[in-house]
């Protein structure tokens, strides 16, 4: 029980540091925070990964990097939907189709 809360400690210090660094700009404090829950969360399931990725755009408007190296984001993206596409590919045959993909995944 004691090892269980202790696991917590490191995910509230980093999302008190994000807070702290980063309050001026609320829409990426809550994109950073939102993925270091998802990244120290115990359990992985795709709806974590839309956690984060539902404030990706509200982070980006206020980002230079949009404005000025549009391709990097867009090879980011691309990358993103290209793992999770190929991550929910073997997770679903091993889910619902009962295949041995766990070393794909």
């Amino acid at each position: 029980m004691i090892l269980g809360l202790a696991t917590f400690i490191p995910q509230q210090a980093c999302m008190i540091a994000v807070g702290i660094c980063f309050y001026y700009d609320l829409f990426f404090c809550l994109f950073i925070q939102t993925w270091l829950f998802v990244i120290f969360n115990k359990v992985a399931t795709a709806q974590y990964l839309l956690w984060w990725l539902s404030w990706l755009p509200l982070a980006a408007i206020n980002s230079d990097m949009i404005r000025t190296k549009w391709y990097l984001f867009a090879q980011g993206g691309a990358c993103c939907i290209a793992a999770f596409a190929t991550w929910g590919y073997y997770a679903h045959h091993f889910e619902h189709e009962f295949w041995p993909t766990i070393q794909q995944i």
